[in-house]
């Protein structure tokens, strides 16, 4: 089936992430006001980095979100993250070219791009920049993905 990996690779798959599976701590790509945020924020461009915990295989990049109610009487806050509660948002998981062997302590960096589609403003068009140098093998991607 490597005719339509790529096509299939395209679209990240929206699903629980096993907290077992994750390898490493987590980078904030976005902090934004609900209250105060415009439309053209919502397309943006941020830096990451990751640090591995454990050695093991990396397969792919996951993404959910926090969110903080702070207006109300009493502060409410959430997370959509793999080591939270389930929520029906899940997390979103983009899946890399081919794994990487990540030592721990090695560092993953790259950049998000994440801007909503010219043809359908309720899809997004995301492209991930991953670069990666560790003991055993140096590995860098630039790929789209479409989030539907």
């Amino acid at each position: 089936m490597k005719c339509i990996k790529n096509l299939a690779q395209l679209e990240p798959l929206v699903d629980c992430a096993d907290p077992e599976q994750v390898m490493s701590d987590s980078s904030q790509l976005l902090d934004i006001d609900l209250s105060t945020v415009t439309k053209p924020e919502l397309d943006f461009i941020s830096k990451f980095e990751i640090k591995a915990n454990r050695t093991d295989y990396c397969h792919a990049l996951t993404c959910y979100f926090n969110v903080e109610f702070s207006k109300t009487h009493n502060k409410l806050k959430m997370s959509t993250g793999p080591k939270s509660k389930y929520t029906h948002w899940k997390q979103t998981i983009f899946y890399l070219d081919e794994p990487l062997i990540v030592h721990a302590g090695e560092k993953i960096t790259g950049q998000f791009s994440v801007k909503r589609n010219d043809k359908n403003p309720r899809d997004l068009d995301i492209d991930i920049k991953v670069d990666f140098k560790g003991k055993e093998q140096e590995y860098h991607q630039d790929r789209p993905y479409r989030l539907r």
